[in-house]
């Protein structure tokens, strides 16, 4: 039974999608069935359960929080894992900034070889489930570091909610309190945070080919704090950007594009919009227009 109720499940939040445009109008009467139903589906799995992916591969899957279900189900961001895994190489060396509980880092494993990941979470939830999930699919290139990464050594507070820890931040408000003005259950945690130049430097790092970052908010800091890598090298940056949790913690969208001129970073690739930007002082009030309240972007210097 508990293999059958994540397949279900899958099946029954894959009905959207499956839906030919010009019956929808005809369905609408209907909808609100379609909702409670899923939930109750999902609400009837216990509260943690492991699962074998659509990535093929195993998590443990808490299916009352919403990232999860969606990896469950394989929905979770899928164009942007898709992008993400089509350009790793078997030699890569990955950087998984903000790993959550290991979805992209446990994807890259897959693919990369010979070379390795290193994945910094530093919510003790988050990064205990990561090593979970690692475990669980006898994983042995991802290094694994219960730290964030900022422009600073130093111990901050993090807000973490409840209900979906993957929305942790350094933000007094969390993306769900921004957008939806849903309140959250929120706990503080202590956390220590680093500079990535100086990680480089003690892990006698000899490149670093591809960089996932998703801090909620905390971008402009890791940015800052990569200072010396990113200009030295050359890689292809994963990264989220909502300029308003950004605001919440340091900087704003415009000084984070001044940081990219100055690293020398000349595209950025719009997931949503499907469209690639240069990146320039010209351009800038474009960009800032085209990144709008934030999204999925992939920066490269070429």
């Amino acid at each position: 039974m508990n293999s059958l109720k994540p397949k279900i499940v899958r099946i029954f939040r894959q009905i959207p999608q499956r839906i030919p445009y010009w019956i929808k109008p005809l369905l609408k009467p209907f909808s609100g069935f379609y909702p409670w139903i899923y939930k109750s589906l999902y609400s009837s799995i216990e509260s943690e359960i492991l699962v074998k992916t659509p990535y093929n591969f195993y998590m443990y899957i808490n299916y009352n929080n919403w990232l999860e279900r969606e990896i469950a189900n394989g929905l979770y961001e899928k164009e942007y894992l898709e992008y993400f895994y089509s350009i790793l190489g078997e030699d890569d060396i990955i950087i998984d900034i903000g790993a959550n509980i290991g979805i992209f880092s446990i994807l890259a494993s897959k693919k990369v070889k010979s070379g390795l990941i290193f994945s910094f979470e530093p919510v003790g939830i988050n990064y205990k489930r990561m090593l979970r999930n690692i475990e669980v699919n006898s994983i042995q290139n991802i290094k694994t570091f219960n730290l964030g990464l900022s422009n600073q050594n130093e111990t901050l507070d993090i807000n973490v909610p409840k209900q979906d820890p993957g929305e942790s931040t350094l933000s007094p408000k969390t993306c769900t309190k921004l957008f939806l003005k849903n309140d959250q259950k929120i706990s503080i945690e202590k956390a220590k945070f680093i500079l990535f130049d100086q990680f480089f430097e003690e892990h006698m790092l000899k490149k670093v080919d591809i960089i996932k970052i998703d801090v909620e908010g905390a971008e402009y800091k890791v940015l800052k704090g990569m200072k010396n890598t990113l200009i030295s090298h050359n890689p292809i940056v994963f990264i989220e950007l909502i300029p308003s949790l950004i605001e919440n913690v340091e900087g704003n969208i415009d000084k984070l594009i001044d940081l990219l001129i100055k690293y020398d970073f000349k595209v950025i690739y719009s997931l949503e919009l499907k469209e690639k930007m240069e990146i320039d002082y010209k351009n800038k009030d474009y960009l800032l227009k085209k990144i709008g309240t934030g999204g999925n972007f992939v920066l490269s210097k070429t």
